[in-house]
């Protein structure tokens, strides 16, 4: 089914993929990762992908980009069962919370406790991590703490302004309803507080149904029909398929090129449906293709997909 792109196609942004490399104390154990960066005019998706870890216990790692032989904070990033998916997209020159120029970066290097770190260099810089000055890791840790009583305070603030709103309705449905013993309130505001409460509903539609809703579209010669989605149809096919709305390679090109493929595909040996993510060909982005599931390459025109079969 898939093909290796052949020739040279037409490239609508610049991307970087650098691999970490994870050491304990002071020793290097292997891959950690990679830092993916999709530049696009003046905006840069940022992709970090944690692997390999140690997975006795959740952690969490501050990221930091290196600048000078110093380290700067940028984000923190939760992993689980030793990895995680870090997906964001910045304008180029503020990239993280410190809002940094990303181009004058030499690499980023992971703290993840317990002198546990990942790094990753640009060009030619030497690998050495006592090149990194961590004089100031009081001053972050500060910084830092001084931030998170920032979010608290702005979550309750919220938190607060909306149980005031939920209360306000509540008063103005009993009024409604002519509630004057002091009742529990029904009709509109008990419904409404069910359907906040309920769990969201997930349907289960057909292809059939699917030809009939989206646009139809044929990327690949003599293939038939493919429809043009995004990840929110993917809560429609079979249960053991809808977590990909949340896979990070799938919407790490939906939101480069905002659409993903869905058709159904037959050869001598095999057939079935099969979702495209659009993307060009390279060695490394399929590399990383797979680690995410997806099975291998079509090309396309200036594009291609990468493909991953599915089941309604």
């Amino acid at each position: 089914m898939y093909r290796q792109a052949g020739g040279v196609a037409l490239v609508y942004f610049d991307k970087k993929v650098y691999y970490i490399d994870y050491y304990e104390n002071d020793v290097k154990r292997g891959n950690g990762g990679f830092v993916s960066l999709t530049f696009k005019e003046d905006e840069c998706l940022v992709h970090v992908g944690i692997r390999n870890l140690p997975t006795e216990s959740s952690l969490i790692c501050r990221w930091f980009g290196i600048k000078d032989s110093r380290r700067i904070f940028l984000e923190e990033i939760s992993v689980n069962g030793g990895k995680a998916d870090f997906v964001r997209c910045y304008k180029k020159d503020r990239l993280g919370r410190k809002e940094v120029d990303i181009e004058e970066l030499d690499g980023f290097y992971f703290s993840l406790g317990n002198r546990k770190w990942g790094s990753c260099f640009s060009g030619e810089l030497q690998k050495d991590l006592r090149i990194i000055n961590l004089d100031d890791e009081k001053e972050e840790r500060e910084l830092m703490a001084a931030e998170k009583r920032a979010e608290d305070a702005q979550e309750k603030k919220t938190e607060g302004a909306a149980e005031k709103s939920r209360e306000k309705g509540r008063g103005e449905a009993a009024e409604e309803n002519g509630n004057e013993a002091g009742e529990e309130p029904c009709g509109a505001a008990g419904e409404a507080e069910q359907v906040d409460s309920a769990p969201e509903y997930v349907g289960r539609t057909s292809w059939e149904e699917l030809l009939k809703t989206h646009q139809r579209i044929h990327p690949f010669e003599e293939q038939g029909d493919y429809i043009s989605i995004n990840p929110f149809t993917l809560k429609l096919l079979a249960p053991q398929y809808r977590s990909l709305s949340n896979n990070s390679f799938l919407l790490h090109g939906f939101y480069n090129y905002r659409h993903l493929i869905l058709g159904y595909y037959r050869d001598m040996k095999r057939e079935g449906f099969y979702i495209g993510v659009p993307g060009t060909f390279h060695e490394k982005e399929q590399m990383v293709a797979e680690m995410f599931g997806f099975e291998g390459y079509e090309p396309s025109g200036p594009i291609g997909y990468y493909m991953r079969r599915v089941e309604f």
